[in-house]
């Protein structure tokens, strides 16, 4: 129970990063934004680490490198899928953002040679079948939709990534990729709007609470929970917080197609997840 509740609680804040984002708008570039955030997710973990056993220093060569591919990669991911919600409503990002779950599937059949069941075929039919009832290419949230799904393939990289190199979530993991992260989205202060005054507050909460809390919660919830049950969690309440807050306060309408699309790839990601492993950003 005490792993479930960490495991939603870490999926809560994950889910209030579009409703934040919206807040936020256009005042602080969206590439900023998460450089800010790995900034000070780095900072609050870095705080932390007396408290942590795990070895910090001493890395060996590929150790390193391979913290250092999965901070491009958490970069990419974590960029394009908040400036998707610069261009396309809460419910389209988060929805299409399951997604990754299925590309993971799809990618470590050809990275990875997992052998691909009739289910699982049938479940990437059904992804499929999803986001064309979404209609991502949709032109009036085309940008934001064509984001999301960009970002989930990097996720479900980072994911394929991980199994191959048998790597588990860790202190030290995220330490290392949070900096790394911060470090390839540094060119973002040069862009415009890079200030992140007008909006410290929720900037502050961005790093320090939906990222840094938030995947430590997830981390610890993933010691005494099963992963396809955590990976469940996070599925389900993620898109279903960011949906219900940018209904409830920021006056979002939800379009009853981009629903039946994105139950339709909920559906197809839990047949997905028997078996994998799944990562939200």
């Amino acid at each position: 129970m005490k792993g479930t509740i960490m495991t939603l609680i870490g999926a809560i804040l994950l889910g209030l990063i579009g409703p934040i984002v919206k807040v936020i708008g256009g005042e602080v570039n969206p590439y900023a934004i998460n450089f800010y955030r790995m900034v000070f997710a780095f900072l609050f973990l870095l705080a932390l680490s007396p408290l942590y056993k795990d070895k910090l220093l001493g890395l060996t060569r590929p150790q390193l490198t391979d913290k250092f591919i999965l901070g491009f990669l958490m970069a990419a991911g974590f960029s394009l899928w908040v400036a998707a919600f610069n261009y396309a409503p809460v419910s389209n990002v988060t929805l299409i953002g399951v997604s990754q779950a299925v590309f993971a599937g799809m990618l470590g059949y050809f990275m990875l040679n997992e052998k691909i069941n009739r289910v699982e075929i049938y479940s990437f039919i059904l992804a499929f079948i999803g986001l064309v009832i979404i209609n991502p290419f949709d032109a009036s949230y085309s940008s934001g939709n064509v984001l999301a799904i960009i970002s989930s393939l990097f996720f479900s990289l980072m994911i394929v990534f991980m199994k191959k190199r048998g790597k588990v979530h860790t202190f030290r993991t995220l330490l290392y990729s949070f900096f790394f992260a911060a470090v390839f989205l540094s060119p973002s202060l040069l862009l415009e709007n890079a200030s992140p005054i007008p909006h410290l507050g929720l900037i502050l909460f961005l790093g320090i609470a939906s990222t840094g809390i938030a995947y430590l919660l997830i981390i610890f919830g993933l010691r005494k929970v099963e992963v396809e049950a955590e990976s469940l969690i996070i599925l389900i309440t993620v898109p279903l917080v960011g949906i219900l807050l940018s209904v409830s306060f920021l006056g979002e309408q939800l379009v009853p197609r981009v629903i039946i699309g994105g139950i339709i790839l909920i559906m197809a990601a839990i047949v997905v997840l028997k078996g994998k492993t799944m990562h939200i950003a």
